[in-house]
């Protein structure tokens, strides 16, 4: 019996230190880790989306959210440039005229569409308007949070143009006697992230004894009036 006994006993040692079956244990031990690991990530990622659904639920179905979470493309009114340096309007040989908008809302700007327009017109005239609302552009952009874009128009070949057209022949000549002003008009219409359509016009007018483009009175509106800051 005692011979047997420690047969035993030394067959269990054997088992006990057996390496392989230890590497095993651990294996199988990890692999319960690893699973258990993908398992409370995938959780926390559910969890996120589900989140992130609830507040965009929330938010489309509160107008006070919606108004603070969408985007809203503002004017910074425009200016005269040329190959990346101000230039002159009515004195140097070339100047083009940049519209430029801002994104200041929270969100991106989709499907972004905008003009620029150039036109003179005599003082007792009304100011041009941009009807933004029937506006139909081409070349849609996104425009993210904070982003600034413009366009632009060719000033110097759009005065070279319109002279045949005026009746002086001259446009400079009838800009700088003050009995015409030069308009630069247009606007940019956009949808935000809750899919409701947004729109913004501008004007300003430039005379020939300043360099800065001046504020029209009208002209200068957007679809809604813009949230307190």
């Amino acid at each position: 019996m005692g011979r047997a006994s420690r047969s035993k006993w030394e067959k269990r040692a054997v088992r006990a230190e057996d390496p392989h079956e230890k590497n095993d244990k651990l294996g199988r031990l990890g692999l319960i880790v690893a699973v258990v690991s993908a398992g409370v990530a995938v959780v926390g990622v559910l969890v996120a989306i589900v989140a992130i659904f609830v507040s965009h639920h929330d938010a489309t179905n509160d107008p006070a959210k919606r108004l603070e979470q969408r985007a809203w493309i503002a004017s910074l009114g425009p200016a005269s440039m040329f190959n990346g340096e101000p230039c002159r309007v009515f004195i140097d040989e070339h100047c083009r005229v940049f519209a430029q908008y801002k994104n200041v809302g929270m969100t991106t700007a989709l499907d972004a569409k905008g003009k620029v327009i150039l036109r003179i017109q005599p003082l007792n005239s009304p100011e041009p308007k941009f009807d933004a609302e029937n506006f139909q552009g081409s070349f849609p952009i996104s425009i993210a949070h904070e982003q600034v874009i413009t366009q632009d128009e060719d000033v110097s070949e759009f005065l070279n143009a319109m002279r045949p057209s005026l009746p002086a022949g001259d446009a400079l000549a009838l800009l700088r006697n003050n009995s015409h002003r030069l308009y630069a008009y247009g606007g940019m219409t956009y949808t935000d992230i809750f899919h409701e359509g947004h729109w913004i016009t501008y004007c300003f007018y430039l005379k020939p004894d300043v360099s800065t483009w001046k504020s029209c009175s009208l002209g200068n509106q957007e679809d809604q009036t813009r949230k307190e800051k």
